[in-house]
């Protein structure tokens, strides 16, 4: 009787310390603290290594310490338990972009406006790497868009600022940057 009562409570208290980890890990993402949430998505993904969650999460963790080659391989992972995920894609698509590989990381971002034309990260980093491409009206187009679909988000500014200083519109970059430090773009990128 024992043995049983010992075996049900292992099996009850397995998945509630999964999800304690799984809170602990999306808390120390959203304090940045990314080499302990890689590691605890480690620990996760020892237990279940089929969660694409936890696979794209482990994956912007390991982006965020500018491992990218590691952080495509579990964003592909992802993406093959969950075919077509607008945020694995974007994912993906960022650590191609900073890998250069810019018409992989523009095919991702295409798929991610896709699957979710509402999500105003598709349209930034597509805007984003048009610039980096020098398609800078493309960019302008998209990110315009991105605006639109939400005002308040900063990146899409400062990134359209980029592309009209580069066609040397330099009164609307001008004001495109200020809008972007006002609504709390990093004043330490802007170096």
């Amino acid at each position: 009787m024992k043995r049983i009562i010992v075996t049900v409570l292992l099996l009850i208290s397995a998945p509630v310390a999964l999800a304690r980890q799984d809170d602990d890990a999306r808390s120390l993402l959203d304090t940045k603290q990314w080499a302990k949430a890689e590691a605890v998505y480690d620990k996760l993904l020892k237990s279940d290594p089929n969660d694409p969650v936890a696979l794209n999460n482990r994956g912007f963790a390991k982006h965020r310490l500018q491992k990218y080659e590691d952080a495509i391989k579990d964003y592909d992972r992802a993406l093959k338990l969950k075919p077509h995920w607008s945020a694995a894609l974007n994912n993906r698509g960022r650590a191609l972009r900073h890998l250069h590989r810019y018409d992989d990381a523009q095919k991702d971002f295409s798929e991610a406006i896709e699957q979710a034309p509402e999500s105003v990260h598709g349209w930034n980093n597509r805007g984003r790497t048009w610039a980096d491409l020098a398609e800078y009206q493309k960019g302008i187009s998209d990110l315009t868009r991105a605006i639109s679909l939400d005002p308040a988000y900063s990146y899409p500014y400062y990134n359209r600022g980029i592309c009209y200083r580069a066609l040397h519109e330099d009164k609307l970059a001008d004001t495109d940057f200020e809008q972007a430090l006002k609504l709390g773009y990093p004043r330490e990128r802007l170096d």
